[in-house]
C-alpha cells in the first residue's frame, strides 16, 4: 500500500502494476492525479506524455521533476491538453498540441474558483504552451477563446479572501504560437494566448512571454474582461501585468470591433501594466486596430489601464481608449504614468515569422535594458539595478 502524498509518474512507469511511489512509479499523469488526495503533489519525470483533457481539481500539486522543456504533454490534436476546476497548482510542463473545435482553451482550460477559506489560489508557473488551438468553428454562438491558455476565475463573497490577494497567478510562462480561430464575424477568436475573465478576483502575469498567437476577431496576444454583482466603480477587479512581453502576435479583426493586437481590457477591471514590452502586434485585415485597446462593456463596467515604465511600439496611439468603435461607445479610462518608451526593443530573434525560432532577450543596446521602474531592485538581476521592461526569464 501507497498512500502518498507525493506520486511519482514516470514514462517508463505502469498504471496497472505500480502504485505510485517513487521506485513504483505510474505511467500517465492522469493516473497519478486520480490516486491523489485533495492538496498531494503528482511529480512527474521528464518525457513526452500522450494524453489529453488531464483533469485536475481539488489543491492538487501537478509538478515536472526537471522543468518544462524535458516535460512535454502532447495532445496530438485530440482535445484540450489539460481540464482545471477549482484551485491547483501546475508548474514545469510544456502543454502542446491542444485542439478543440467548439471549445475554450485548447492548451489549458481553468475553471478557477475559491468557495470557502479551505480554498486558496491558482498559480501556473513555469509553463510553455505552443501549438494549441481552440475554435468555434462554424457554429453561430460557439466558442473558440483562450488559444494557449483560458481563465475564468471567481472568489466568492462566503470566502474570507481580499481583492488584494492575488486570487489567479500565471509566472515564467511562455506562451507561444497558439490561436483561438473562427469563421463568422458576430464574436469568437479572442485571446490568441490567454483569455481571462475574473469576477471578484485579483489576477497576476508576471515574467511571461506572450508571442507570436492568433486572434480571429480580438486580443490576439491577450485578451482581459471583468464583471460581477458589484457594479461600483470602486470595485473594478485588480488586475496585473509585470514584466512581460507581449510581441508579434496577430488578429484578423472584423467589421464590429477595433481589435487590440497585442492586449484587448474589457469590462469591470483595473488593470496595471508595469516593466513590460508591447511590440509589432499586427494585423492582416482592413481595420488595422492598436497594440492595447481599451473597451468598455456598459457605462457600468467601465475598464482602467495603467501604464508605468513600458516600452509600447511606436507611441501612445497606438493605445485605444475605447472612445471610438467601442461596444455602446462608452470608452474607458487610460492613464500614461511615469517612464514609458516608444522604441524597438532590439530583440535578439523575436519578428512575426519567429515561430520554430525564437529569442525574446534583449541584445547588449537594447533601449528597455535599465530602463524599468528605479524604485524596484531585481534581485536575480541585481546589475541592472533596475527591473528591465521584458520577461527576464526567458532563456530560450
Amino acid at each position: 500500500y501507497y498512500g502518498g502524498p507525493v506520486w511519482y509518474v514516470s514514462v517508463d512507469g505502469s498504471d496497472s502494476l505500480n502504485n505510485g511511489n517513487p521506485s513504483s512509479p505510474f505511467a500517465t499523469i492522469q493516473k497519478g492525479i486520480d490516486a491523489a488526495a485533495p492538496e498531494d503533489t503528482i511529480l512527474v519525470g521528464p518525457g513526452t506524455y500522450y494524453e489529453h483533457d488531464i483533469g485536475i481539481s481539488d489543491g492538487k500539486h501537478l509538478v515536472s521533476q526537471f522543468g518544462r522543456d524535458s516535460t512535454i504533454i502532447d495532445a496530438q490534436q485530440n482535445g484540450r491538453v489539460i481540464n482545471m476546476s477549482g484551485w491547483a497548482i501546475i508548474d514545469g510542463f510544456t502543454s502542446q498540441n491542444g485542439f478543440l473545435n467548439d471549445g475554450n482553451g485548447a492548451g489549458i482550460y481553468c475553471n478557477a474558483s475559491i468557495l470557502n477559506d479551505e480554498q486558496n489560489k491558482t498559480i501556473l508557473k513555469n509553463l510553455k504552451g505552443i501549438n494549441n488551438n481552440a475554435t468555434h468553428g462554424p457554429f453561430e454562438n460557439g466558442s473558440g477563446q483562450g488559444g494557449g491558455i483560458y481563465i475564468n476565475t471567481y472568489v466568492s463573497s462566503n470566502a474570507s479572501f481580499p481583492l488584494t490577494n492575488s486570487a489567479f497567478e500565471v509566472d515564467n510562462c511562455i506562451i507561444h504560437h497558439n490561436s483561438a480561430e473562427s469563421d463568422w464575424d458576430g464574436g469568437g477568436g479572442i485571446g490568441g494566448g490567454i483569455y481571462v475573465a475574473s469576477d471578484n478576483a485579483f489576477v497576476k502575469i508576471t515574467k511571461c512571454q506572450i508571442t507570436n498567437n492568433f486572434a480571429g476577431s480580438r486580443g490576439g496576444g491577450i485578451y482581459i474582461t471583468g464583471w460581477g454583482s458589484n457594479q461600483s466603480l470602486e470595485q473594478q477587479h485588480p488586475f496585473e501585468i509585470i514584466n512581460s512581453t507581449i510581441a508579434y502576435n496577430r488578429t484578423y479583426a472584423t467589421p464590429y470591433y477595433n481589435p487590440g493586437r497585442g492586449i484587448e481590457i474589457e469590462g469591470h477591471v483595473n488593470v496595471n501594466l508595469m516593466n513590460s514590452i508591447i511590440f509589432g502586434n499586427w494585423y492582416n485585415d482592413a481595420i488595422e486596430g492598436y497594440e492595447i485597446v481599451v473597451n468598455a462593456a456598459s457605462e457600468y463596467y467601465q475598464p482602467i489601464l495603467n501604464l508605468n515604465y513600458n516600452d509600447i511600439d511606436n507611441s501612445a496611439v497606438e493605445i485605444d481608449d475605447g472612445q471610438s468603435g467601442a461596444i455602446d461607445n462608452n470608452g474607458g479610462t487610460v492613464n500614461l504614468g511615469d517612464g514609458n518608451i516608444y522604441v524597438n526593443p532590439q530583440f535578439v530573434n523575436g519578428s512575426i515569422d519567429a515561430i520554430e525560432v525564437y529569442n525574446y532577450e534583449l541584445t547588449e543596446s537594447s533601449p528597455c535594458i535599465d530602463a524599468g521602474d528605479p524604485s524596484i531592485i531585481d534581485p536575480d538581476r541585481i546589475w541592472f539595478r533596475r527591473i528591465e521592461c521584458r520577461c527576464i526569464w526567458n532563456w530560450l
